[in-house]
């Protein structure tokens, strides 16, 4: 599940960079660039293991769906409790962008 990891690590600090780039004035611009360094530092392996992350949760038991849940409400600190709703989006996100690349 290294893969997924690393895609989710990935996706997880943009959104919550994006975020705090917003927070004073609800505008991204070029003064914000500075929220995504440490993101971008995630994005080599999250590219390396795109393909590998859809197969990943593809053939991943409900088990270890849960646990990637857990790793992830334990890893960040997100702003809602609706984690598992959003993963499983972001999640179908990926696996149709691997389908989409593939044909």
């Amino acid at each position: 599940m290294k893969s997924l990891k690393d895609v989710l690590h990935f996706a997880i600090q943009l959104a919550q960079a994006v975020d705090a780039a917003k927070r004073d004035d609800g505008k991204f611009t070029v003064k914000d660039l500075m929220f995504l360094l440490v993101p971008l530092s995630a994005l080599p392996d999250a590219v390396v293991g795109f393909k590998d992350a859809a197969k990943q949760w593809e053939s991943a038991t409900d088990e270890q769906k849960a646990e990637l849940i857990v790793w992830i409400n334990e890893s960040f600190s997100l702003k809602h409790k609706k984690t598992d709703k959003h993963v499983k989006a972001a999640l179908a996100i990926l696996v149709n962008a691997n389908v989409f690349l593939q044909e």
